[in-house]
């Protein structure tokens, strides 16, 4: 399990541990997950808010790059999940490049799980409403659905 330092507030981190291979799920609705859209293969291929179903294309490899910095690989793809345009997204999966800030990720502790913010943007993986189909993208306000918890694959 990686050992990754998650951010409480200011300047003050907990150390936590996330499994290897995870289902991203929303903390107020444990049934939705991340997923790659149509299971695909394809860089570029979004990412999505769906009905848990425990498939390969909702499993994701977390992958420390520092002691706060992650990245989050499709295990079915082996592409990394990247914020894609701008601070608002859309998340997508790409192929990893070592210096690619849009593809490392840090944990924000919050209330019942964690934010997930892009290190380049500063922008919290979201989705505008708890439904599935929807889109994962960037977000920086309170509005959206945004806190996620790590579940053992």
């Amino acid at each position: 399990m990686p050992k990754l330092r998650a951010h409480v507030i200011r300047d003050e981190y907990v150390d936590v541990e996330v499994p290897d291979e995870a289902f991203i799920t929303l903390a107020n609705h444990p049934n939705l997950t991340f997923d790659v859209s149509g299971a695909s293969k394809d860089a570029g291929a979004a990412v999505i808010l769906w009905n848990l179903h425990r498939g390969i294309n909702q499993r994701w490899k977390i992958q420390a790059v520092s002691a706060s910095r992650f990245r989050i690989v499709s295990a079915h793809s082996g592409l990394c999940l990247t914020l894609g345009g701008d601070s608002t997204g859309p998340v997508t999966q790409v192929a990893a490049k070592d210096d690619d800030s849009d593809q490392r990720w840090w944990l924000q502790a919050v209330e019942g799980g964690y934010e997930i913010a892009n290190a380049r943007h500063i922008s919290r993986i979201a989705t505008e409403t708890a439904t599935a189909g929807k889109p994962l993208k960037g977000f920086h306000g309170d509005e959206g659905s945004r806190v996620w918890t790590f579940t053992a694959a």
